[in-house]
């Protein structure tokens, strides 16, 4: 593993040494295509090592809490994202279908959390969201909620949604305040609601200016806020 990895690591830092900025346009779409499988394939056994790294405890002798913080620390990223990354990876060993498809670069990381939170409740989903995926993020996130809906009861779906409620906040490196938060879906709705009131409002006395969609819902979620 560890010579494949060293040979693909020379292998992408000649190619982004001799990168030329100045290639077509249609050079840059096929070469993004390339890109697109590489970073799928870097993101699934990226996850796998992390959880190799979790499983033997390796982490420790290197001073880290915990492996999803080594492995951040390491990789440079969050360690919220190790987290997932790890989760996935667990998942997957139930899911043979999705795993195939991570390993032959398939799926994004993203694409295949995505899945496995679904598929390890109704493994049968798994070629249905699997095809899905390939249609972007947004038809595979509706896939996902329905399969999901499917095999769980809805009281136990509306308790699972209450627990994972989530409102996380923090100060961005130019100094704005950034989150993220999960909603039950009464609660979404009415955000969204609220939100959509405002920005109906704005266009309405800004008919004859085109304001961008962006903008419009930037100053309606504000306004929600505050109210």
């Amino acid at each position: 593993m560890k010579k494949h990895l060293l040979a693909a690591r020379s292998a992408l830092e000649a190619a982004a040494r001799s990168f030329d900025a100045s290639c077509s346009g249609r050079e840059a779409v096929e070469l993004m295509e390339e890109l697109g499988t590489i970073t799928c394939l870097a993101d699934g056994v990226t996850g796998r090592i992390a959880k190799r790294v979790a499983d033997t405890q390796a982490h420790v002798r290197h001073g880290d809490r915990s492996a999803a913080e080594f492995c951040a620390r390491v990789a440079g990223v969050g360690t919220g994202a190790v987290k997932r990354a790890i989760d996935s990876a667990t998942k997957l060993e139930s899911l043979p279908e999705t795993q195939a498809a991570v390993r032959e670069g398939r799926l994004s990381a993203r694409q295949a959390e995505m899945i496995a939170n679904v598929a390890v409740h109704d493994p049968s989903a798994q070629a249905e969201l699997i095809e899905r995926a390939a249609d972007g993020l947004t038809p595979l996130n509706d896939a996902c909620v329905e399969a999901r809906a499917r095999v769980e009861d809805s009281t136990a779906r509306s308790k699972r949604q209450h627990t994972a409620r989530s409102p996380k906040m923090w100060t961005a490196t130019d100094g704005m305040v950034e989150g993220h938060f999960r909603l039950t879906p009464e609660v979404g709705r009415g955000l969204k609601a609220a939100i959509d009131e405002h920005k109906k409002k704005r266009c309405s006395t800004r008919s004859t200016a085109r304001v961008p969609e962006s903008r419009t819902t930037r100053t309606a979620l504000t306004r929600s806020l505050r109210s």
